[in-house]
């Protein structure tokens, strides 16, 4: 339903706020997404995800997740998961 569910940053210098972006291929209309973690912004827009997770820790690597729920128009929800990996250079 989602054009994937993970994305690889790659080599990041610093910590910082990391965005990638997230299209939707389903046939339902989204009414309302909500996410549980204040860390992770996100806006959606012609079928278009947005996300934004601030990542405040530098470590060697790091995989992030968000867990948001998807509320369609017909009343059904949707738990999605979306992991993203980070790799922090000196």
């Amino acid at each position: 339903m989602w054009s994937n569910y993970t994305h690889d940053f790659g080599n990041v210098q610093e910590p910082n706020n990391l965005v990638t972006h997230f299209e939707y291929l389903g046939d339902k209309s989204i009414y309302e997404i909500t996410s549980s973690c204040t860390c992770t912004k996100f806006k959606f827009t012609n079928n278009l995800l947005t996300v934004e997770w601030k990542i405040n820790q530098k470590r060697s690597n790091r995989k992030v997740t968000t867990y948001l729920a998807i509320e369609y128009q017909d009343g059904t929800v949707e738990d999605l998961t979306l992991e993203a990996n980070v790799y922090y250079t000196e």
